[in-house]
Formats: C-alpha cells, structure tokens, sequence
C-alpha cells in the first residue's frame, strides 16, 4: 500500500510567444479538402518548440475544435483537412507547443 500525493508541475520560461509566421497558408483546396502549411517558429524562444496544433472553427457549433495534435513532432508543418463542403466558409489557427503549454492566440 502506498499513498501518492498530487503531481506538482514544474514548468521553466513560459509557453511559445504569438508568432505571426504561424499563420496557416492554405496550399490547395478541393470539393472536399483544404491543404495548409504554416513556417517553422524562428528566433530566441526560452524553450524549444515541441510542435503544432492546428484549429479550426466548427461550423455546426461554431467552437474551435482541433484537427491536427502535432504536438510532439516538430516536423509535422502541413496538414490536409478532409471535410469541405463546396461553398462553405472555413477557418483555421495554428499554435507552436512548447513544455509549457500552446502559444497565445495573438498572432494566430
């Protein structure tokens, strides 16, 4: 028998600044699809990027929902949503990931 007490976290700097450059830009677009990249967050950040999270707004229930949990591949800067309905209006956020969490949606 043993007794846990509750996790403390610890966190170092804080989570990844608002980068413009974040911006997703759509590649290509079809009857069904929406292709996206977005650039690799550049400069003196106090923790390394991890990855990306992709968002984008539900258009049944209006909230923002994710599509893409790249959070632990840094690699991962593209993304195709399959879904689209001809004629719809979609629209899409990108967030840099960090130890400490997502990026502030300023810039996104």
């Amino acid at each position: 028998y043993s007794v846990f007490s509750e996790v403390l976290r610890v966190g170092m700097g804080s989570e990844p600044p608002a980068i413009t450059t974040l911006t997703p830009n759509i590649e290509d677009c079809g009857p069904s699809f929406v292709a996206m990249d977005w650039d690799t967050v550049t400069g003196a950040l106090p923790l390394p990027v991890l990855g990306y999270i992709v968002q984008m707004i539900d258009p049944i229930t209006d909230e923002w929902v994710d599509v893409l949990d790249a959070s632990q591949d840094l690699d991962t800067r593209s993304h195709i949503w399959y879904g689209a309905v001809t004629g719809e209006t979609y629209t899409f956020r990108v967030f840099a990931v960090n130890f400490n969490g997502r990026s502030s949606l300023v810039g996104n």
